[in-house]
């Protein structure tokens, strides 16, 4: 399964892991909000969860979660 994920900011700054509501894409994290966490030095990640957006989804009646 692939979860699909995006960061900004440098690899050494202080990361911050943005997790959006059940059900709801990562994208919803506003790009303004985003990049001035990002300009003040921040590494900032946000995702999709699993069976929304832009991850990959599962047939949950033939496959389902462990």
């Amino acid at each position: 399964m692939n979860i699909w994920s995006e960061e900004f900011g440098a690899q050494t700054d202080t990361p911050i892991l943005l997790i959006m509501g059940s059900m709801s894409q990562g994208i919803l994290w506003p790009d303004e909000f985003v990049g001035r966490l990002a300009a003040g030095g921040r590494r900032v990640i946000r995702y999709d969860h699993r069976d929304t957006g832009r991850s990959d989804t599962v047939d949950f009646a033939t496959d389902p979660y462990t």
